[in-house]
C-alpha cells in the first residue's frame, strides 16, 4: 500500500525483494530485470477493490525500477473501473487506511511493551494532529498571516519606518518559529535517546549475572545526577561568595585605616558631640541657648568656649565619620571571616568533587565489569547505546534551554514589534477601509488559533475518555483501573483506582489491551472504521493470559475485521479453543524446498 518495509533491519544487509530462483530463471532466459508483484483483494459496501504493486528490479545493480501501483474497483452494477493516477490511488487507499496512522491499522505485538514508551509520545501528539484535521486550520492560519503581512506592507510604501519595522516583525517571528520548530525536533530526538536508554535498561536488567550490577548502576546513576545539581548550586554559591568579597576585601584597608582614626579620636574625645559650630559660637553672641531657650550663665558661657576650641574637625565631617562607622565596622567584621567562609565553601565544593569522582569510578568499574563479559556481545553493544544517548540527552537539553531562553526574549521583543506596528499603521494616511481589512483578518486569524487548540484539545480528551471506555468494557480486572489518562504532553498513562500511576507496572496482557483500547478508540474517534491487522498478537503474554486475551480479540471481532499472524507455538490450546468454530478464515503459510512460502487454507 505505502510501498514501504519498515520492520527491516540493517536495509545493507537484507536479502533482496525478489525471488532468489525467480531471478535464476531471468538469467537462464536471458534478461536482466527480475518482476514482483503484490496484490490485495478487499471488499467495502459491496463494492470489490483489487491493489495491486508492481515493480521490475535489475538483479544485477539491484537498481529498483519505479513502482506501479493501481486500484481496480469493481462497483454493485458490476462496472469496473482501473484508477492509475498516484493522487487518486493515494486517495484510495487514505480512504481505507490513512498512511500517517497506518501503525493503528497494522501493528506488531512483540512491539507491545514498547507502545506506550517516552519516546511515543511524540508520535501519537502526531497521529491525533492528523486526526483532528488541524492542519486544514493550520494551513488557513498561515494564509491569513500572509495576506495580513501583504496588506501592512501595501498600506504606505513611503514609510520607510513601517516598512522597516514590518521587516524586522518577520525576521523575528520566523527566527522564533524556526527555533520552535528546532525545540520540537530536539523534544522528539530526546524522547527518542530516553527510549533507547530505557530499552537498553531494560534489556541489561534481564541478563543473567549482570542484573545486581545493573541496578547499582542505576543507583549510583541517579546519585550522581543529585551530586552533579548539588555541585552546580555550591559553584553558583562560590560565585556569589566571590563577587561579595571582592568589594570587601578591595575596600577593607581604607575602612580598617578610618575605623581605627574613629577609634583614636573617639578616645581621645575629639569628636564633638552632634552640634554644629556655628550654632554655638551662635549662641554666646545672643547669651540664649539654642536649645532650651534659656538665658546662659557665665559658666554656661565658658562650657561652650572651651568646647568650641577643643573641637579639631567640623561637626559636619564629626557626623560623617558616626554614620559610615557602622558600615566600615560591618566590612572590617566580614573581612575577618573571608578565610573561614572560603575554606568552608572550598572544602565543600571538594568533598562533592571527591563524591563525583568516586561514583564516576564505580560506575566506570560496573561498566568495565558488565562489557567483559565475553560472550555477550549484545550486551557490550547496549551499554555503548545507553552512553551515546545518554550524553546526547544531556547535548539536547542544553540546546533545548538556550533556544528557549532566545525565544523567550524573542517573544518579548516580537510583542513590542507589534505594539509598535500599530502604533505606525494608525498615523497612515492610508483608508480607513484598508486598516478596517488588516484588524478583520487579524481577528479571523486569531479566531482560528483558538478553534485549532480547542479541536485539539477536544480530540485529546475524547481520546482518552473512549480508551477508558474500551479498556473498562474489555479488561478482566473489573475493580483494578479507574481511567486512561492522556496529558497534554501526550503521555499515555494508566490510573489505578487508588490514585496510583501505574502503566508501568502493568503486565504484558495488560499493556497489550490498553494498546488495543487505544487503537479501538482512535478508530472511532478519527471515524475510520478499518480492519486491524495485528502481527504475533500474544508474543508477549503468558499462557494464563492468552485465553482472556483472545477473548477480548473474539469480541472485537463482532464489530470489526482482524486478520492475526500466529507463529505456531502461539496458536496454542489456549488461543486455538477460542477461535475454533468463529473465525471466517484460516490459512496455514508452510515452506517448500526451504524456498517457498506458500499458504495453504484450512477453513
Amino acid at each position: 500500500l505505502y510501498e514501504d518495509e519498515p520492520h527491516l533491519g540493517d536495509q545493507s544487509k537484507t536479502l533482496p525483494k525478489y525471488n532468489l530462483q525467480a531471478k535464476d530463471i531471468a538469467v537462464q532466459e536471458g534478461k536482466k530485470t527480475v518482476p514482483i508483484q503484490v496484490t490485495i483483494y478487499a471488499e467495502d459496501n459491496g463494492e470489490s477493490y483489487i491493489f495491486s504493486r508492481k515493480q521490475e528490479i535489475k538483479f544485477e545493480s539491484n537498481v529498483e525500477l519505479k513502482s506501479q501501483f493501481s486500484v481496480t474497483v469493481k462497483k454493485r452494477t458490476g462496472e469496473a473501473e482501473c484508477i492509475v493516477s498516484l493522487e487518486d490511488v493515494q486517495e484510495r487507499v487514505n480512504r481505507f487506511i490513512p498512511e500517517n496512522i497506518r501503525q493503528y491499522f497494522f501493528f506488531d505485538g512483540e512491539q507491545l511493551n514498547n507502545y506506550f514508551a517516552a519516546h511515543t509520545c511524540e508520535h501519537i501528539k502526531n497521529s491525533i494532529y492528523r486526526i483532528s484535521q488541524v492542519d486544514i486550520l493550520t494551513r488557513i492560519h498561515d494564509r491569513l498571516k500572509k495576506i495580513i503581512r501583504s496588506k501592512e506592507k501595501s498600506l504606505n510604501p513611503a514609510d520607510r519606518e513601517l516598512q522597516q519595522l514590518l521587516q524586522d516583525l518577520e525576521e523575528a517571528e520566523a527566527t522564533h518559529n524556526s527555533n520552535k520548530n528546532f525545540i520540537s525536533e530536539l523534544d522528539m530526538q530526546i524522547s527518542l535517546s530516553k527510549g533507547i536508554i530505557d530499552e537498553c535498561n531494560r534489556y541489561l536488567l534481564g541478563q543473567e549475572d549482570i542484573s545486581e550490577l545493573e541496578k547499582k548502576y542505576q543507583e549510583l546513576n541517579n546519585l550522581q545526577q543529585l551530586l552533579e545539581e548539588l555541585y552546580d548550586k555550591k559553584k553558583a554559591e562560590i560565585f556569589k561568595f566571590i563577587r561579595e568579597y571582592t568589594v570587601i576585601l578591595s575596600f577593607y584597608p581604607a575602612a580598617k585605616s578610618t575605623l581605627e582614626m574613629i577609634f583614636e579620636k573617639e578616645s581621645k574625645n575629639l569628636l564633638p558631640p552632634t552640634v554644629d559650630r556655628a550654632m554655638l559660637e551662635e549662641m554666646l553672641l545672643s547669651h540664649r541657648c539654642k536649645v532650651c531657650e534659656h538665658d546662659l550663665s557665665s559658666e554656661d558661657e565658658k562650657r561652650i568656649s572651651s568646647l568650641i576650641r577643643n573641637i579639631q574637625i567640623s561637626s559636619a565631617a564629626s557626623n560623617c565619620l558616626k554614620e559610615i562607622k557602622s558600615d566600615l565596622q560591618t566590612v572590617v567584621t566580614s573581612a575577618g571571616k573571608y578565610k573561614v567562609q572560603k575554606d568552608k565553601l572550598v572544602s565543600e565544593l571538594t568533598n562533592i568533587e571527591g563524591q563525583i569522582s568516586s561514583v564516576e569510578d564505580k560506575i566506570e568499574a560496573i561498566d568495565k565489569k558488565i562489557s567483559s563479559i565475553s560472550d555477550k556481545e549484545e550486551t557490550r553493544r547496549r551499554i555503548q547505546d545507553r552512553k551515546d544517548h545518554t550524553s546526547l540527552v544531556e547535548k539536547n537539553i542544553g540546546k533545548k534551554a538556550t533556544l528557549e531562553k532566545n525565544n523567550e526574549e524573542l517573544g518579548k521583543k516580537i510583542e513590542n514589534l507589534k505594539q509598535e506596528k500599530d502604533r505606525l499603521i494608525e498615523r497612515s494616511a492610508e483608508t480607513a477601509h484598508q486598516k478596517h481589512i488588516i484588524q478583520f483578518t487579524t481577528r479571523a486569524k486569531d479566531i482560528i488559533s483558538e478553534i485549532e487548540k480547542e479541536m485539539i484539545d477536544e480530540v485529546r480528551t475524547k481520546m482518552a475518555n473512549e480508551t477508558t471506555k474500551f479498556y473498562t468494557d474489555l479488561i478482566w480486572k473489573k475493580n483494578t483501573y479507574e481511567k486512561v489518562l492522556l496529558t497534554e504532553d501526550y503521555n499515555i498513562d494508566l490510573i489505578h483506582t487508588r490514585g496510583y500511576s501505574c502503566v508501568g507496572s502493568c503486565s504484558g496482557a495488560e499493556k497489550a489491551l490498553l494498546a488495543l483500547s487505544f487503537t479501538l478508540a482512535l478508530h472511532q474517534v478519527s471515524g475510520f472504521e478499518g480492519m486491524l491487522f495485528i502481527d504475533t498478537p500474544v508474543a508477549t503474554i503468558s499462557d494464563i493470559n492468552r485465553r482472556n486475551f483472545s477473548e477480548v480479540l473474539k469480541e472485537v471481532s463482532k464489530s470489526k475485521q482482524i486478520i492475526t499472524m500466529f507463529s505456531p507455538n502461539e496458536y496454542s490450546s489456549e488461543v486455538s479453543e477460542v477461535f475454533n468454530g468463529v473465525m471466517s478464515t484460516e490459512s496455514y503459510l508452510t515452506t517448500c524446498n526451504e524456498e517457498f512460502t506458500i499458504p495453504k487454507e484450512v477453513r
